[in-house]
This record gives structure tokens, C-alpha cells and sequence, in this order.
């Protein structure tokens, strides 16, 4: 019986040990969010003896793109969004509004037009919406169409 109470006494205290350890070599639960910081340089900016100019056309037109294109951005994540929020509607036995599926599908046509979207990604999301929403098959199946020809005309 003695030699019993010490065996579980060291197992029980190997067992404790070892969560210590495992306590101690553990990762951090608690996530960061990793985010781009500017960088910033601290020297000084060379003076020139030009005058200052105004923009020229050219940067005026380049500043635009880029507005352009973080709204065409802003414009896929909403839409992925969109997809992501249907999803869990549907997992939960709710239906779509059509409406808001025909305003989804234009919304995906028009950013493969602009080639933030694949033609190809967008084609799949249409065949995943066309499997799920039957009642839209047609539709859907005309936007899918387009999405083709789309992607034939940029090969």
C-alpha cells in the first residue's frame, strides 16, 4: 500500500509538471491584428530652387484612377459581403430578396468589366447562387452566360 501512494504521488506530480511546462511554453490566445504602419522618415526633405508646380493633367488622372479603384475594391468586398451574408441566411432557412440578388449580379458583372473580379470567381459564385436559389436558376443562369462572354472577350 505504501509503495502504491508513492507511485501515484510521483505520477501526480510528473502530471503537474508537465502541465507547468506546457502552461509555460503555451502561445498567446489573444490574437493581433496585424496592420501596415506608414513609415515614417525623419529626413529632412532637399529644397530645390524650382518653384513649386500645380499638378500636372497626368497626376490629376493617375489620382483619380487610384480613388477609382480603392472605390471598385471597397465595391468587391461589399459584394463578397453580400455572398457571405446569403450564405448564412440560407444556413438559417431564410430566403433572399430577388431584387437584392439581380442588384448582386450587375454589382459582380460590372467589377469583372472593370477587372477587380475575376471572370472566373464570379462565374463560380453564380453557379454556387444558381445550385442554392432555384427559384432564380434562370437568371442566373443568363448572368453566368455573360460572365462567359466577358471572360472569352479578355483572353
Amino acid at each position: 500500500m505504501n509503495r502504491t501512494l508513492q507511485l501515484g504521488s510521483i505520477i501526480g506530480l510528473m502530471v503537474v509538471l508537465l502541465l507547468a511546462i506546457i502552461y509555460i511554453f503555451k502561445p498567446s490566445t489573444s490574437t493581433q491584428i496585424n496592420t501596415a504602419e506608414p513609415i515614417v522618415d525623419n529626413v529632412p526633405a532637399m529644397k530645390t530652387s524650382e518653384p513649386n508646380k500645380t499638378p500636372s493633367k497626368l497626376d490629376n488622372a493617375t489620382s483619380e484612377q487610384n480613388i477609382n479603384q480603392k472605390e471598385l475594391i471597397q465595391q468587391r468586398e461589399q459584394l463578397y459581403k453580400k455572398f457571405q451574408d446569403i450564405n448564412t441566411a440560407l444556413s438559417r432557412g431564410q430566403q433572399p430578396d430577388a431584387g437584392q440578388i439581380s442588384k448582386m449580379l450587375e454589382q459582380q458583372k460590372q467589377l469583372v468589366q472593370s477587372g477587380i473580379v475575376p471572370a472566373d470567381e464570379a462565374i463560380s459564385n453564380a453557379q454556387f447562387l444558381k445550385q442554392i436559389l432555384p427559384v432564380m436558376q434562370a437568371q442566373i443562369h443568363r448572368h453566368i452566360l455573360q460572365l462567359e462572354q466577358l471572360r472569352h472577350g479578355a483572353k
